[in-house]
């Protein structure tokens, strides 16, 4: 399933008698770290968002309201082809 370049396939394999595993537990090691580094970026721009809507008066209601209207507008762009 996971192809690996020959010379990346030997340190690998080094890597992994040196630290005594196999080369398959640092490659689940690795993407698990991967993983989790990518879901605490994204909490981190959800935590930032919801700061600052919260800094910004009925952001959510206004937010709603430009959703709402370019719907509208789309609607009526495509009542008028």
């Amino acid at each position: 399933m996971l192809t690996i370049d020959p010379e990346l396939e030997m340190t690998l394999k080094a890597l992994a008698k040196q630290e005594h595993i196999s080369p398959n537990e640092i490659i689940k090691r690795l993407i698990s770290y991967y993983v989790s580094q990518n879901q605490t970026k994204e909490q981190q721009a959800k935590q930032t968002l919801l700061s600052l809507m919260a800094k910004v008066p009925n952001s959510v209601s206004l937010a709603d309201e430009l959703i709402h209207e370019r719907r509208l507008e789309a609607k009526h762009e495509q009542g008028n082809r």
